[in-house]
Formats: structure tokens, C-alpha cells, sequence
């Protein structure tokens, strides 16, 4: 097989008998099937032995077969048999061959042993399936066959539990192989994983940021897609004590995420986040669109995810109140109770499922917002939120020498390239009394795969401890669409009538748009939900409607064209989050790239 990069050859052993009849484990040669031309200058090396070991050598002391005649009374073996191989009612009869050591062919092995078998049965046959490429035995029925490993193997004579398995470029029944781990033509190159905790750089303060290091380590690789955060939360009073019994505050939804304003993450000197106050609603966008309902109740609920009630999201009642959502994370915070979270962190990064490089180190910081933003209560209150501790436990992975090798080898030729579903939130503010939202480049150069917008009441965005910041609302849009270098998307711009409840289509396009459409993919958002504070509208540019596909990345300019059926009555900001295919790129010193920022 040529690339533009490299050749590689695959040289079966199944294919050099004929040529090299005395090929053995210790010396092994194969005769290419056509000369190869190498112009230039090349380096060419072994990348790989597999030895199946597909037939086996039949030792001298192991070359005999049993033979049990089925009989009605028990019949004592002899002196020389083995007790161990005699059941009462069958007889053994040991019949050895002339020779043990390697048999070329079926047929070498049969010629062996049909002659014993006729000894006893004149009628015994023994045929080579070509289809199970295993032996089958036939006869009067009068005896059993029984052999010992490895003959047992070559003829094909294993246990249920043994099933065949396909072996570079032909089928062999004769290799052995119970399905432990992993999947048929995996290559189990992970020798083990720990999760290691990291503590903060520096102590924690009120309303100061989380900084986390984690050193490159020489051997061991990380999988950045589990890392977690482990929070110790307390809500108190502005002095520092602790709540009174009948004290309403609460924590907004999804707190070990959207309580930080931002999330820096820097691989080697390499600022790879975006720097923008708008973590919040990323993490909720992200966990609202891609995860069903049955998995925010369980997974989730150790961050703290108690989905708000739909229409109530307004709500600062925490005891029996309409939020059922505001009433669960109240009750773990009341008398100033400690809360734990724990979970994953949202990043480019943190969801890219091949393993970081060792020796690249990695910095993560966390932006705490404010009290105003993360707490449910009266408009006026001043309850505080402490961070009482926080650590990261981060997975790391050791894989095999041979592996470590290998990508040492192949750095030097080439970049390790990392592909990334990079995400951008934008913000855009919408004056009171406006019935026009129209935005010129609301994108401009490299267009997004897809589009989530959001709207949400600006002072609830900037912090109001009586609004809920994720309480999408429709303002009663009657119109809206994207413009991608003046093709309209839909095609049919969205016009619904959420005075008269019909917004189904709207509605539905969220599951096309996240490719669960006519799949057993569920949302946590249902049809009534979408009218009452969980108003999303997601926006699907790539060709095919695939998200999880690379899609070429196509550059234009994006425009935003939306109307409302009656004037807003308060600034309202819009929330836009775009996510684009993106590639990063780490070279043999360590030096992270990106094509983007």
C-alpha cells in the first residue's frame, strides 16, 4: 500500500511456504510478489511482526490420539491407561502416530491417523472441511475421539467457549481465542491508566481564580476526555455565617460548570480556549443539546444538574417552590450545608478522545463568577458562595514502549494532529423597544458547522439574583433565519407563532440539526418545554446535516436576520455558540499550533 508519505507491505506467512520450504519461527524470509521501485531517497524499517502462531508443532510425547468405545457396564482400564481419561461405561484405546513435528498440510495429518481409526472401525472416514477448516470425523458410532492439546487444536476438536478469529489475510479455526477485552482487530497498546489529583497552584480566594498545573510527564500520555473537577461549595451569609433555616437561596443549574465565567486552558505556552465571559452558557448549551433526560438525573446530578422547571425558571421560591430544579439544590445547600461536585470539565480539548502527547505540559484556569450570577435568591440579598477546596484528578495513561517509540519516529516526519470541535460564544445585545434584530457578520472568514442561538434578559446575563441567566425566552419571534453568502438557511425561514403555541417546526429542527433525527437519540427538552424558557434554535451548515463527519472548512460571511411580532420590553442579549471543525497540531518539540486565534 503507497501514500504520498510512505509505503508499507504486508508480507503474509500463509504466502511464503511455497517459495521458502524451509521457513522456521528462528528463520523466515518472504519472496515479494513484484520488485519494488524506490526513487529518491527513502528510510525503510520492520513496523511490525504479528505471529499468530496459527498451526502448531506436534510434540513426540503428545502425537496419539483416544479412542472411548461406548459400552453399557463399566469396563475397568488397564494397568498401563490413565485412570484420569476413563469414564465407567467406556473403554480408552491409545493409538500413537509414526512421527510428532510439523505436519505442512490436512492431508499429512489424516494419513496419520485414519489408518489407526480403521484398525477399530473399518468404516471411520476423516475428511478436511474446506469451510470450517476443521477435521471431521465419521464412523459407526461405536468410539469417541479425544486428543490433547495442541493436537486437539489442529483438529479442530475445542470447547464451546472457543471461538474463531480472523487472522491477518485468512480465516484460522486453529487459533484459540477468548474474547477478554477489547474488540476483534484492536491493538491493546494501553499497559496501564491512573488517575492522578491535582491540587491548585496557589490558595483559593473569594471571587479570585482556580489555577491548575499539570507537568508533561515523560512516559505517561494523557486522556484529557476524563478529566474531572472536584468542588467543596458552602453558601453563606455576607459576614461569613451560616444560612438561617428559612434562608431562600440556591445555586443556579449545573454549578460546577457554570459558575466560572471563564476556562483558560494552555497546552505548553499555547492559549487554546476562548477568552470570553461566556463559559456558562456553553456548558449549558453543550449539556442541554447533547445529553437525554434519564443522564442529567443521573450522571449529572453529581454537578449539581437539576433541570429547572419549564415556565418557572424566574422562580426564588426554595422551599416547595414552582422550580423543582431550584427546589433540589436549595435543599443541599440549606443551614450552609457543605456541597461536593464533581464532573467533567467543558473544553475543546476535554472532549477530543485521542490521548495528549507526553511531555506537554498543561495549565487550566478557572474564572469564578459573580455571586450575583451563581445565586437564586431576592434581588437584594447578599448571600455569598465560598469555594471551600477544589482539585482536578486527571487520567493518565501509560502505553506501550514500542508505541512511544513509534510516535518519537513518526514527529520527526510529521505533526501529531489532534482534530477539535471548537467552539465560539458570542454575545450581541438587543436594545429594549426593538422589533429588528439584524446581524452583519455575525460570522465573517471561516464558517461554523453549526449555530445555537439563545436569548436571554440582559440583566440576568450580567448578574441578577432573581433571574435565572438560562432562561431562554422567545420574545415572540416571528422571523428568523441565516444568510451563508446570500443562501438562506432553512431555505423556508423559521416563522413561528408563539402567541398561538406553533412552534413544532422550530422545535423538531433541533433534533435534525444534532442528527437525531428518526434515531433513539432523546433531548431533555420536550415540545412544551421549547415554548417556556428553553427556547434554542440550532442552525445546521455542513453539507450533510453530520455533525460528527470532518466537513471542509469553508470560508464566507454569515448574517442574522430575526423579527419580532411585538417591541421587547427590556435589552435582551443574544447568546451564539458555533462550533467548527479545527485541527491542532503538536511537532517533536513540543510546540503546540492551531489554525485558529
Amino acid at each position: 500500500m503507497a501514500t504520498n508519505a510512505g509505503f508499507y507491505v504486508t508480507l503474509p506467512s500463509n504466502a511464503s511456504k511455497d517459495v521458502f520450504k524451509n521457513n522456521t519461527s528462528s528463520n523466515y524470509t518472504v519472496d515479494l510478489a513484484k520488485a519494488i521501485e524506490l526513487n529518491g531517497e527513502w528510510e525503510v524499517g520492520l513496523c511490525e511482526i504479528i505471529y499468530p502462531h496459527t498451526w502448531y508443532t506436534l510434540p513426540r510425547d503428545n502425537a496419539y490420539i483416544e479412542l472411548m468405545e461406548i459400552s453399557d457396564e463399566a469396563v475397568m482400564p488397564s494397568e498401563k491407561d490413565d485412570p484420569n481419561h476413563t469414564k465407567p461405561g467406556e473403554l480408552l484405546i491409545i493409538q500413537k502416530f509414526s512421527r510428532g513435528g510439523y505436519y505442512d498440510k490436512p492431508k499429512d495429518l489424516l494419513d496419520q491417523i485414519v489408518p489407526k481409526l480403521i484398525k477399530y472401525d473399518p468404516t471411520a472416514e476423516a475428511v478436511y472441511n474446506n469451510v470450517t477448516k476443521c477435521i471431521d470425523f465419521k464412523g459407526s458410532g461405536r468410539y469417541k475421539i479425544r486428543a490433547q492439546a495442541p493436537l486437539a487444536y489442529m483438529l479442530g476438536l475445542k470447547p464451546d467457549i472457543i471461538q474463531y478469529q480472523p487472522i491477518g489475510d485468512s480465516y484460522s479455526p486453529l487459533l484459540s481465542v477468548v474474547n477478554v477485552k477489547g474488540g476483534f482487530g484492536d491493538v491493546l497498546s494501553i499497559e496501564d491508566k491512573v488517575y492522578t489529583e491535582i491540587l491548585p497552584l496557589s490558595a483559593i480566594t473569594d471571587g479570585g481564580h482556580i489555577e491548575f498545573f499539570i507537568p508533561g510527564d515523560g512516559e505517561k500520555y494523557l486522556d484529557l476526555n476524563d478529566t474531572l473537577l472536584h468542588l467543596r461549595l458552602k453558601i453563606t451569609n455576607a459576614d461569613g455565617t451560616d444560612l438561617a433555616n428559612d434562608a431562600a437561596v440556591g445555586l443556579i443549574n449545573y454549578p460546577l460548570n457554570t459558575m466560572f465565567s471563564q476556562c483558560d486552558v494552555i497546552l505548553g505556552d499555547r492559549l487554546i480556549s476562548q477568552s470570553s465571559a461566556t463559559h456558562p452558557y456553553r456548558a449549558m448549551i453543550e449539556t442541554l443539546l447533547n445529553y437525554s433526560e434519564d443522564t442529567l438525573k443521573s450522571q449529572f446530578s453529581a454537578g449539581l444538574f437539576y433541570k429547572d422547571t419549564a415556565g418557572a425558571l424566574d422562580s426564588i421560591v426554595t422551599n416547595n417552590g414552582p422550580n423543582r430544579g431550584l427546589n433540589s439544590r436549595a435543599a443541599f445547600s440549606a443551614n450552609s450545608r457543605e456541597i461536593h461536585l464533581f464532573g467533567p470539565l467543558h473544553g475543546d480539548v476535554f472532549f477530543c478522545e485521542r490521548l495528549l502527547l507526553n511531555s506537554v505540559d498543561m495549565r487550566i484556569k478557572l474564572t469564578r463568577a459573580s455571586d450575583a450570577f451563581c445565586l437564586m435568591g431576592a434581588r437584594d440579598s447578599l448571600f455569598r458562595l465560598r469555594i471551600l477546596g477544589a482539585s482536578l484528578f486527571v487520567k493518565k495513561v501509560t502505553v506501550s514502549p514500542a508505541i512511544r517509540l513509534g510516535h518519537a519516529a513518526a514527529l520527526l516526519r510529521g505533526n501529531a494532529l489532534y482534530p477539535l470541535s471548537r467552539v465560539n460564544v458570542k454575545t450581541y445585545s438587543i436594545p429594549a423597544n426593538s422589533r429588528i434584530c439584524n446581524q452583519e457578520n455575525l460570522f465573517l472568514g471561516a464558517m461554523p458547522k453549526y449555530v445555537v442561538l439563545g436569548m436571554v434578559h440582559h440583566e440576568a446575563f450580567t448578574g441578577r439574583r432573581d433571574l435565572s441567566p438560562f432562561n431562554f425566552v422567545h420574545n415572540n419571534v416571528e422571523y428568523l433565519a441565516l444568510c451563508q453568502d446570500g443562501r438562506q438557511v432553512p431555505a423556508k425561514a423559521f416563522q413561528p407563532q408563539f402567541n398561538q403555541g406553533s412552534s413544532v417546526r422550530e422545535f423538531y429542527n433541533m433534533f435534525i440539526a444534532t442528527g437525531r433525527h428518526l434515531k433513539d437519540l432523546p433531548l431533555s427538552i420536550n415540545r412544551e418545554e421549547f415554548n417556556d424558557g428553553y427556547s434554542l434554535f440550532v442552525f445546521n451548515l455542513t453539507p450533510g446535516d453530520d455533525n460528527d463527519a470532518l466537513s471542509p472548512v469553508s470560508n464566507g460571511n454569515l448574517r442574522l436576520e430575526m423579527r419580532f411580532r411585538v417591541a421587547l420590553p427590556h435589552t435582551t442579549t443574544l447568546i451564539v455558540y458555533a462550533c467548527y471543525d479545527s485541527i491542532l497540531e503538536i511537532n517533536s518539540k513540543r510546540q503546540v499550533l492551531v489554525d485558529y486565534y
